[in-house]
């Protein structure tokens, strides 16, 4: 289907009043590529079976916007060295899992291993706003490739069934990389933990991060997080600044700074 001969596009269009504005907004929407439900999930999973190809194992985590919290050690250790980089230098990420410690004799740092139940992968931040994001779109496509897999493949698991043999990549999914700093929280709520730090390090599980489409600041942003995940995604996506170059380039971005009227934040990306 032609996304420029849907009802929908020319219900946008028909906000843009002043011809000119109405031309530009033509040719900024002549460049969107229209994708269905079915496309999409479909897409997204021929994906993730091209890069954890039989028999590899696999646990995945959908990316969600997650409450911010004030970091406690471990987050950093005792000489004061950072083991993630949050989003902010006040708050950073939940983590993944719950922690324990356990000691390993007197004058010894205890050591914190991971157990219990993961962060739901489908909820809202706080209890004021119960929107569900794209991510519901996403959580059912895996939640449905889990069940089909059960033997290779898990949804946000307990750590009961982060066992050996279990689970030798933990992915996070999602459908966009915009800036990366939606993607970036994720991987840091799972690298706070000393036990996916030490998997990691010891080559026991490797962090990919698997998205239907990414910008490609966003993208490189994801890669330079400190697990250094590996990142793929079904298509890129290209950005105003990509496709419209120079006075072209700052009359697209004037056009989505005005329209819609009242938005917070009309071009920024997670």
């Amino acid at each position: 289907m032609s996304l420029m001969s849907s009802r929908a596009a020319d219900l946008w269009l028909g906000q843009f009043k002043v011809p000119t504005d109405h031309a530009l907004a033509t040719k900024l929407l002549k460049e969107f590529v229209f994708v269905s439900a079915d496309d999409f999930q479909r897409d997204l999973k021929a994906l993730i079976a091209s890069k954890l190809r039989e028999p590899k194992t696999a646990a995945f985590y959908i990316e969600r916007e997650l409450k911010q919290v004030k970091p406690l050690w471990p987050y950093k250790q005792r000489d004061n060295r950072k083991v993630a980089t949050g989003s902010s230098p006040q708050k950073i990420a939940e983590k993944m899992y719950p922690e324990v410690a356990n000691s390993r004799g007197k004058a010894l740092p205890k050591k914190w291993t991971v157990h219990g139940s993961a962060l739901p992968a489908v909820k809202s931040p706080t209890n004021l706003q119960q929107d569900i994001g794209s991510e519901g779109v996403v959580a059912m496509a895996i939640s449905k490739l889990c069940k089909l897999r059960k033997t290779r493949f898990a949804l946000q698991p307990h750590t009961n069934d982060l066992t050996p043999g279990k689970a030798a990549h933990l992915v996070v999914v999602t459908d966009f990389i915009g800036s990366g700093k939606r993607s970036c929280d994720m991987l840091d709520s799972l690298w706070r933990l000393a036990s996916v730090r030490s998997w990691h390090s010891s080559g026991y599980r490797k962090l990919l991060v698997l998205a239907y489409s990414g910008t490609d600041a966003g993208i490189e942003h994801v890669k330079r997080h400190p697990s250094r995940p590996k990142v793929h995604v079904v298509r890129t996506c290209p950005t105003i600044k990509s496709v419209f170059k120079g006075e072209a380039a700052d009359q697209m971005i004037s056009l989505c700074r005005r329209f819609p009227q009242n938005a917070r934040e009309p071009l920024a990306g997670r």
